[in-house]
């Protein structure tokens, strides 16, 4: 049966950090019982969650208005939570509308607004709701009035770009997006690049197009020969004038930036801007052969 409705996916962040932090067995407690919750939120708002993969949730809503009023509600349950217990636990939401296939047998979903929801999910940070122009189209001029322009991107498997739009959920969010300067024209971005030092290499990445990757396999675009290094361990995609890191390997990923702050990611996300240090599955201490620097900027301004 094919009909139309919302496509809803929540992830949960934070999770690698909770189980390091209070253990296996309390973590998975954690996240059982933050995900009933979240199941009770959606069913709250005559949505249907059609499974749980691991830290994901992916849930269908007939009704737009009752998807963005979710979401909302889903991202301030997991801030109670984590605020009841000392935790960090946070959500990326992505939405999206459009035709699927329900199948009643087996009780699942087919379909390409699937896969445009799950990669829209990819855009958002934690603690953020994205979703598109064919959602927002089909709300409530009371939710279009709430939801700001994000970005237009490409998307994987998408021809032309996507209109994304943020959808602000805490009343004390004064984040000003500036959307005069959001278009679709890469022209306006082209002199926005990223460079990469590893050794004596220097790669400057300033193409949208496909995914830098980076590893210890020999048919990655920069290969790192180091024990500490996945065979794919991290990629490198251009958004408009941004550059995401994709983690994606055994032993996570560093990040020491040139402002003070560390990160550890572990199959996260994380936008590189200024300049800073990657240092591959281990931490900078265990050597130099696994790290990288990096610098965010004007091409014109790298060297």
């Amino acid at each position: 049966m094919a009909i139309h409705c919302v496509i809803l996916f929540a992830d949960l962040a934070g999770s690698v950090q909770l189980y390091r932090q209070v253990g296996d067995e309390a973590a998975k407690g954690h996240i059982l019982d933050l995900q009933r919750l979240l199941t009770a939120g959606v069913e709250k708002f005559n949505g249907h969650v059609q499974e749980i993969i691991g830290d994901e949730l992916l849930a269908r809503f007939d009704k737009p208005d009752d998807a963005l009023g979710c979401a909302t509600a889903l991202h301030q349950c997991a801030e109670t939570y984590s605020g009841n217990h000392l935790l960090a636990l946070h959500l990326r939401i992505g939405l999206h509308y459009g035709p699927v296939i329900v199948d009643e047998t087996e009780k699942r979903l087919f379909g390409d607004t699937i896969n445009i929801a799950s990669r829209v999910t990819n855009i958002a940070q934690a603690d953020q709701t994205i979703t598109t122009d064919a959602l927002v189209q089909h709300a409530s001029s009371t939710w279009r009035a709430n939801v700001r322009l994000f970005d237009v991107t490409p998307v994987k498997g998408i021809q032309g770009s996507l209109v994304v739009y943020d959808l602000p959920w805490k009343h004390d969010d004064l984040t000003h997006i500036i959307t005069s300067g959001i278009q679709a024209d890469d022209k306006q971005t082209s002199s926005t690049s990223l460079s990469i030092v590893y050794k004596e290499s220097l790669v400057k990445i300033a193409d949208s197009s496909s995914a830098f990757v980076i590893g210890r396999a020999i048919t990655n675009d920069l290969v790192v020969n180091a024990d500490s290094v996945s065979r794919r361990h991290v990629s490198i995609e251009r958004r408009r004038n941004h550059f995401i890191l994709t983690e994606q390997s055994t032993n996570g990923t560093h990040l020491y930036l040139d402002s003070g702050e560390t990160l550890y990611l572990r199959r996260e996300q994380f936008t590189l801007t200024g300049r800073g240090e990657i240092a591959l599955g281990a931490p900078r201490e265990a050597g130099d052969d696994h790290i990288l620097r990096f610098t965010s900027g004007n091409s014109t301004n790298l060297g």
